[in-house]
């Protein structure tokens, strides 16, 4: 039996964008906590738990892909979001065009903070790593699927606006 794909309305779209992206983000919050009791915290070793352990090698080439993933991740949603505004398709094109936006943006956004926490927890104990996780998850609640920062990145117009508002669930 063949599957037939139905077309979405904007609503359900956007929420399906919204599960998507909450999936991620619980994903490399398990991550954390998985790893976090699985493997003994640095107090409990014994270990200094401060950023002055240095910046060696392997620290300085983190920061500098976590730096890197996270400036890709929002000049190129930058560079997809000014494409979005030249569409001059359907609101549902421009959905789907924001979609493949957003999940760039997200995947670069999670690959460097699941990079972060395998290396503090597998190579260095530096909190740098941490640091740099927590920042990481900020960005990425940063980057939630609303309504309004659809309608303002893609410059949706009136109608567009109020066929994708939540009054029409």
């Amino acid at each position: 039996m063949a599957n037939h794909v139905l077309p979405q309305s904007p609503q359900e779209h956007l929420k399906s964008m919204n599960i998507l992206y909450l999936a991620l983000l619980g994903g490399q919050l398990m991550m954390f906590v998985m790893l976090y009791f699985a493997f003994e915290t640095p107090e409990e070793a014994g270990n200094d738990v401060s950023v002055a352990g240095g910046f060696d090698i392997i620290t300085i080439a983190m920061i500098f892909f976590f730096v890197s993933a996270a400036g890709m991740s929002f000049f190129l949603y930058n560079k997809r979001k000014q494409e979005g505004q030249n569409l001059k398709s359907s609101l549902m094109e421009k959905l789907t065009h924001y979609r493949s936006s957003f999940i760039l943006r997200l995947a670069l956004l999670e690959g460097a903070n699941l990079t972060m926490l395998l290396i503090y927890f597998f190579v260095s104990k530096n909190m740098i790593f941490l640091i740099l996780f927590g920042l990481g998850i900020a960005l990425f609640l940063m980057a939630r699927p609303t309504v309004d920062r659809i309608v303002q990145d893609y410059q949706l117009s009136g109608s567009e606006q109020r066929e994708l508002s939540p009054s029409h669930f």
